[in-house]
């Protein structure tokens, strides 16, 4: 198992080969410059991978998910993106958190520890993690699920209480997000940033709730960038971001980062040459996936500078803040001085790693910028 070198940010799990194969690193850097038209061939580099365990070959042929790629207009594999652009604020967990959100703080008290060591058994529950990987690639046995970035624990018992507590109503109608439980749980997303990264740039006329960190970049790539533009990254990257691009019509602009003593690091030179006119927008991932870097704040301030200075709204990923490995700090690009590059950024964000909530389709995201904030949510 080859394993890229972590910069000390997020843990090199991520780095592992995945269900498909190879770091993704490897395969998502792969055909730098790239056209619509040859989006299917980056998915399919990204996902082609090894046969079943123990064949120590590639595959030679191609596997059901390949396949579904080349299909573009059947490709459903985050088909909720389709509609997205439509509203990042639709409300698919709305009547499932919302309503409970006000007593799950108190639902189930917490002495500050949870077990951590007890595997517990996901087979059999259509988890990606180790039912998808066993259906499609006809495995017999698993030693370790080796795919999809989510946890084999159980859920925070506070949740699981609120959970509980919602179930006994017997009604999933719509949920006037004005209400006093809606209310509070926004209020607990705006507190917990505030607590725990020093978030001070949330309120509830900034916020808005979506079904995933993917919905709501690709509504902010539809506000934001044109048909045919260009949406610069750091790479390499979350191969996650080049799905999204297909829905908005755009185009990577990778600007690739240098290997340096044992460090992956910015290209300035490269990565301000890339900052052309056609370019609009530019996705940042803070803390950088898969690399791991947890950008400083000068890092940061830098990157603001020169999307100012060339016009280019940054969308801040910031899902995986929880992921900071020891001496290092997780910056958040709403809390830097320069409030000028604050307010020219969007940040998404979304409880799905740090609790291993994908399967619940929550997620929120923030801005300074009253404009940008109403044009994403639109």
């Amino acid at each position: 198992m080859r394993r890229l070198p972590v910069n000390g940010g997020t843990p090199d799990y991520k780095l592992n080969i995945k269900r498909f194969g190879g770091p993704r690193s490897h395969r998502a850097d792969r055909l730098s410059r790239i056209s619509k038209g040859r989006y299917r061939r980056r998915a399919q580099t990204v996902y082609r991978g090894f046969d079943r365990p123990g064949s120590g070959r590639r595959a030679s042929s191609k596997c059901k998910w390949e396949k579904k790629l080349e299909q573009q207009s059947n490709y459903d594999r985050r088909s909720f993106l389709t509609n997205a652009g439509r509203g990042a604020s639709v409300l698919a967990l709305g009547p499932l958190l919302a309503g409970t959100a006000a007593e799950a703080a108190t639902a189930a008290p917490m002495a500050g520890k949870h077990d951590f060591d007890t595997p517990y058994n996901r087979l059999g529950t259509d988890s990606v993690h180790w039912d998808l990987p066993k259906r499609e690639e006809h495995m017999s046995k698993m030693i370790a699920g080796m795919g999809v970035a989510d946890m084999d624990f159980r859920c925070a018992p506070s949740i699981m209480a609120g959970l509980r507590k919602r179930m006994q109503h017997e009604n999933w109608g719509y949920v006037d997000m004005g209400a006093p439980g809606p209310e509070a749980f926004m209020q607990g997303i705006i507190d917990w940033n505030k607590r725990r990264y020093g978030i001070n740039a949330i309120n509830h006329d900034n916020l808005g709730i979506g079904t995933g960190v993917h919905s709501g970049l690709v509504a902010a790539l539809r506000a934001f960038s044109p048909p045919g533009s260009k949406v610069l990254m750091i790479t390499p990257i979350y191969n996650g971001f080049y799905f999204d691009l297909p829905f908005t019509n755009t185009v990577a602009n990778e600007s690739q980062m240098k290997y340096v003593n044992g460090r992956y690091e910015i290209d300035w030179e490269d990565l301000e040459r890339r900052m052309t006119p056609d370019t609009k927008t530019m996705i940042l991932c803070n803390p950088n996936n898969p690399t791991g870097n947890a950008w400083t704040k000068a890092e940061l301030n830098r990157i603001g500078e020169l999307c100012l200075k060339h016009k280019i709204i940054i969308l801040s990923d910031e899902i995986h803040c929880d992921f900071i490995t020891k001496d290092n700090k997780y910056t958040p690009i709403s809390t830097l001085d320069n409030k000028d590059i604050v307010n020219n950024s969007i940040t998404f964000k979304s409880g799905s790693k740090s609790f291993s909530l994908a399967g619940m389709k929550c997620a929120w995201f923030f801005s300074t910028n009253p404009d940008l904030f109403k044009r994403t949510a639109a």
